[in-house]
């Protein structure tokens, strides 16, 4: 393993290169045969080792686009590949987290369980069902604004 007073320039530049691609501190740092706390010491100004022109282009490549897009394909990537494993809770997970094609779906109180509307939903009379449908879609409908723009 290599420790912080090993890595060369050519390593930092590896290094960098990782990040813009997308691979996170300790990912990009096992590519070198190091860890992410060896190169985390060329980051902190309290450190022997502390480079801070590293350190600042460190934090061009970690806020760059490029980064991103990448690490959104690697999350892509394992969408597909967990979906082809039978994982379709951490497909969801990582979809309503990081894919923005999912954005419309993010809601902070979503917490509807899906189970026990199931059991219930037979209880509540046809009547009740399609009066609350019809409750919901004159509120959307354009036509349940009155003159003065306000909601019937």
């Amino acid at each position: 393993m290599k420790y912080a007073g090993d890595i060369t320039a050519e390593d930092k530049a590896d290094f960098l290169k990782a990040i813009y691609e997308g691979e996170n501190r300790k990912h990009a740092a096992e590519q070198l045969d190091s860890t992410g706390t060896q190169f985390r010491k060329f980051l902190n100004p309290t450190s022997e080792h502390y480079d801070e022109a590293f350190a600042t282009a460190y934090t061009v490549a970690v806020t760059s686009e490029s980064h991103e897009q990448g690490r959104l394909e690697e999350i892509r990537d394992l969408q597909w590949d967990r979906a082809r494993a039978g994982d379709t809770r951490m497909i969801e997970k990582l979809s309503l987290i990081y894919d923005p094609d999912w954005r419309e779906l993010r809601h902070q109180n979503l917490n509807v369980n899906v189970q026990l509307a199931a059991r219930m939903l037979p209880h509540i009379p046809t009547v009740e069902i399609e009066r609350a449908l019809a409750a919901l879609d004159a509120e959307k409908s354009p036509l349940a604004l009155v003159e003065g723009g306000e909601p019937t």
